[in-house]
C-alpha cells in the first residue's frame, strides 16, 4: 500500500479525519493516483457528511479499476444513504458477483433487496442480474422478488448469524408468509442482539399482535418507549394495542402520537389556525378534519354533536364521497370538501375528539341517516321475497392488512345456494370485478353501478335486511345506520373491534364472526350459514303464523 495511503488510513482509524483527508488527497496528486485513495477518501467524506462528493470519488476509482468488490460495496453504502436505492442495489449485486465470499456485501445486498421491494408499476432494478419469469405479471413479479430477497437474507445469515438487520427482516418475511411463530422467534433474536433498536421492538410487537399475544406486545412497546420516549412510532403502535384491549383512556393519549409520524397526512390543515386542545367553544368556529380512511370518518363523526352542544360552530372538512352522508350527523354543522380553505378560530383532527372531549362513546344510534327520496328509489331496486343480504367480500387491495381481512368471493358459494336468500353485491373498487369470473354470479344482484357515493350506499343498505361484510368502510356505515350487520374478522383484528367477543362497543346492531386461528375462515363462515338458516326458519314460522291468523 502506498505510504501516504497507509499514513492516511492510520489517521482515519484514530479519528483524525483532517489529517487522514490530507494524506489521501496527497496520494491522489501522485502520478498515477493511488486507486485505494479514491475509495478511502470517498468513504471518509461520506462519514463527515459529504456523501455526494464521496460517491463521485469512488466512481472515479471504479473507472480505473471496475472489478474491485470493495469499491462497489462502499459506493453502494453511500448511494443507499443518499436514498438512491436502485443504484445502491446494483453496486451490491456487482460486489457479490465479483466476490461471493464478501460477507459485508452479501449482507448489504440482502438488506438492499428488502428496501427495493417492487410495488405495482415500479421498475425492477438491474433486471439483467435478477431473473424473473414474467415481469408483466405484477403478483408473480413481486413473489419472485420476495423469494430472491428471502434467499439472500438466509444466505447472509449463515455468514453473520447474529446480525439484527437480517434477523428482523427475515422475521418480517415470516410474518408476511403467515409463519407467526417463526416471525416472533426471529424478532426476539434480533431484539436480543440489538436491544436498543426501537424498530426491532415494533416488529416484535407486530408479530406478537398477529399471534394474539396482545399483553406481551404492550409490554414490548412500553420497553421501546423507555428506550426512545420521544419517538412517535412506539407510542402509535402501543395505542393500537391498548385500544384493542378496550383501555381507551390510555389508548387515546398514546394515539395522539400519530400526528407526529413523519408520513402522517396533514394536507388540508391550515398552519395559521391554532389547534383546539379543549378551549371554550361557545360562539367559536371549529374546523374539524376527517383523517385516514372513509371508515374512520364514519366511525368518529359521532362525536360531532358533542361539539355542537358546547356551542361550537362546526365546519367539517371531508372527502367528496362522504359530504352528503356526514351532513346528516347534525343539522347545525357546515360541510366543506377536504382542501377547501375557510377561516376558523380553532382546528382539530376528527380522531382526536374522544381524548379532547373526555367522554365515553356516544350511545345514540343511528347517528347517520338516509335521504328519503334515495331510499324510496333503492327500495324499488331491492325487491322480492326472501332475506335480502348485502355482501362485501373484500377491502382495498393496497390496505396493509388486506391479505388477512379479505376473502375470495367463492367462499360464499354455499350462502348463494340457500333458498329464500337473495344476495346483493355492495362491493366496489377493484374486487368488484370478481363477479365476472364467478360461475354463480347470476345469483348475486350487482348494485355497484349505483353506489356513486356513501349516501347512495347508505340508502341501498337501508333497503336490505342484513349486511354481511369484511372489515371495510361498509361495516362502519351499516353500523352507523343502525342496520343489522355481520362482520367477518381475521384472527388479529383491527383495534376497533377489540380482541374477542361477538359484539363491540361502537355499533350495537353489529355481530362479529372471528377467525379462531390465523387464516381459518371455515368456522366463521359455517357459523354464518347456521345463523342464516335459523333466520330463514324464523321468518317461515312467522309467515305461517300470519297465514293461519288472518286467513
Amino acid at each position: 500500500m502506498n505510504g501516504l495511503v497507509q499514513r492516511g488510513l492510520e489517521a482515519h482509524r484514530s479519528g483524525k479525519t483532517a489529517q487522514a483527508e490530507q494524506s489521501y488527497r496527497e496520494a491522489l496528486e501522485q502520478s498515477p493516483p493511488d486507486s485505494d485513495a479514491f475509495y478511502l477518501l470517498g468513504m471518509l467524506l461520506h462519514e463527515t457528511g459529504r456523501s455526494n462528493e464521496g460517491a463521485e470519488l469512488i466512481c472515479s476509482g471504479l473507472r480505473r479499476h471496475p472489478n474491485v468488490a470493495l469499491y462497489h460495496n462502499g459506493l453502494g453504502c453511500i448511494l443507499s444513504a443518499l436514498g438512491r436505492k436502485d443504484e445502491a442495489l446494483r453496486n451490491f449485486l456487482r460486489s457479490v458477483e465479483l466476490d461471493p465470499l464478501f460477507t459485508d456485501a452479501q449482507i448489504n445486498l440482502s438488506l438492499a433487496l428488502v428496501r427495493c421491494a417492487p410495488t405495482q408499476g415500479s421498475e425492477m432494478p438491474s433486471p439483467g442480474l435478477v431473473t424473473f419469469g414474467q415481469p408483466s405479471l405484477e403478483s408473480q413479479r413481486e413473489a419472485e422478488w420476495a423469494l430472491r430477497t428471502k434467499t439472500a437474507l438466509q444466505h447472509a445469515l449463515t455468514l453473520r448469524p447474529n446480525h439484527p438487520g437480517l434477523l428482523t427482516n427475515l422475521g418480517n418475511i415470516a410474518l408476511a408468509e403467515g409463519n407467526l411463530s417463526a416471525a416472533v422467534d426471529f424478532q426476539q433474536r434480533a431484539a436480543g442482539v440489538d436491544s436498543g433498536n426501537t424498530g426491532i421492538h415494533i416488529n416484535l410487537a407486530m408479530a406478537l399482535m398477529q399471534l394474539g399475544r396482545v399483553s406481551k406486545a404492550i409490554s414490548v412497546m412500553q420497553n421501546a418507549i423507555k428506550i426512545a420516549p420521544d419517538q412517535p412510532a412506539p407510542h402509535y403502535h402501543l395505542a393500537h394495542a391498548l385500544l384493542l384491549t378496550g383501555r381507551y383512556g390510555e389508548g387515546w393519549r398514546e394515539y395522539e402520537w400519530r400526528l407526529r409520524l413523519p408520513d402522517f397526512p396533514h394536507e388540508g390543515t391550515d398552519s395559521e389556525i391554532p389547534p383546539w386542545v379543549g378551549q371554550p367553544l361557545s360562539g367559536r368556529r371549529l374546523l374539524v378534519y376527517c383523517e385516514q380512511g372513509y371508515g374512520d370518518a364514519i366511525q368518529f363523526v359521532r362525536f360531532i354533536p358533542a361539539l355542537v352542544a358546547r356551542g361550537a360552530q362546526v365546519v367539517l372538512s371531508c372527502p367528496p364521497p362522504l359530504t352528503k352522508l356526514l351532513a346528516t350527523v347534525s343539522p347545525d354543522i357546515t360541510i366543506i370538501i377536504k382542501g377547501q380553505a375557510i377561516g376558523a378560530n380553532y382546528q382539530v383532527h376528527l380522531m382526536s375528539l374522544p381524548l379532547l372531549l373526555g367522554a365515553p362513546i356516544p350511545n345514540k344510534y343511528p347517528y347517520l341517516y338516509t335521504d328519503p327520496h334515495l331510499l324510496a328509489s333503492w327500495r324499488q331496486q331491492v325487491t322480492g321475497p326472501g332475506l335480502k343480504i348485502g355482501l362485501v367480500w373484500a377491502g382495498r387491495p393496497s390496505h396493509p392488512n388486506d391479505k388477512n381481512r379479505s376473502l375470495a368471493l367463492s367462499r360464499f358459494a354455499a350462502l348463494a345456494k340457500r333458498q329464500e336468500v337473495r344476495l346483493f353485491s355492495l362491493q366496489t373498487g377493484e374486487r368488484a370485478a370478481d363477479l365476472a369470473s364467478t360461475a354463480w354470479s347470476a345469483q348475486i344482484t350487482d348494485l355497484a353501478s349505483g353506489l356513486i357515493d356513501f349516501s347512495e350506499t347508505a340508502a341501498a343498505i337501508m333497503a336490505l335486511d342484513l349486511v354481511l361484510c369484511v372489515d371495510t368502510a361498509v361495516a362502519h356505515l351499516a353500523g352507523a345506520l343502525g342496520r343489522p350487520t355481520w362482520v367477518l374478522l381475521p384472527f388479529a383484528p383491527d383495534w376497533r373491534w377489540l380482541h374477542d367477543g361477538e359484539t363491540c362497543p361502537w355499533y350495537p346492531t353489529m355481530r362479529l364472526f372471528r377467525q379462531p386461528k390465523p387464516g381459518d375462515w371455515d368456522e366463521p363462515l359455517e357459523a354464518i350459514l347456521n345463523e342464516i338458516d335459523r333466520l330463514r326458519r324464523q321468518v317461515k314460522e312467522i309467515s305461517q303464523w300470519f297465514s293461519m291468523k288472518f286467513t
